[in-house]
């Protein structure tokens, strides 16, 4: 399962041609992997891809060329998709309902990986982290249940981040990389 709070569709756009490259798979054979992999965007994702539905109408393109069209032409092509993004604030019901699902996904996992993660404070609260330690035996967190990387980050915001996250999850029980994402994945994989 990956929760992004990222609207666009470049994680299932990589993930579905990693499959299908590296296994060497047609397309319906990669959609059927595919299709068991759960992709929860918080904030809406802009149109599902090619493979993820049947009708035509309400796909739009990766890669989508917005310099192709004319302006007005282009406004009434993506208009429609606006319409996928959500404006999530903490004191309404979706920020609830939003963050209750995190929640349960961040409590099935056995690990979580925070890959390209900004922890904004709304972010954060939006996973729910909080209140999954807070139901955990000793409100404790299982050791090294949380892996982030700080790739590009400075030392200062570095150590604010990990503070704020052992501060939340009460002791040490993460672990924090320096690399970046590919070079985490060939690191951890």
């Amino acid at each position: 399962k990956f929760i992004t709070f990222n609207y666009d569709r470049s994680l299932e756009y990589f993930i579905f041609n990693a499959l299908k490259n590296y296994y060497d798979l047609q397309d319906d054979q990669a959609k059927r992997l595919f299709d068991k992999i759960t992709f929860y965007h918080i904030y809406g994702a802009v149109a599902p891809l090619e493979w993820e539905v049947e009708q035509e109408g309400k796909i739009l393109s990766f890669g989508y060329d917005v310099t192709e069209k004319p302006p007005t032409e282009l406004i009434y092509k993506l208009y429609p998709y606006a319409q996928n993004i959500n404006i999530i604030n903490e004191t309404g019901i979706d920020f609830e309902n939003t963050a209750k699902k995190c929640k349960g996904f961040i409590k099935e996992a056995d690990k979580v990986f925070m890959l390209g993660f900004g922890f904004l404070t709304s972010n954060f609260k939006l996973l729910g982290i909080e209140e999954y330690r807070l139901e955990l035996p000793n409100q404790k967190v299982p050791e090294d249940k949380f892996i982030y990387t700080t790739f590009g980050l400075s030392t200062g915001d570095e150590i604010e981040i990990t503070n704020k996250f052992s501060t939340t999850l009460v002791g040490r029980r993460i672990k924090s990389y320096k690399e970046n994402i590919y070079e985490f994945m060939n690191h951890y994989y």
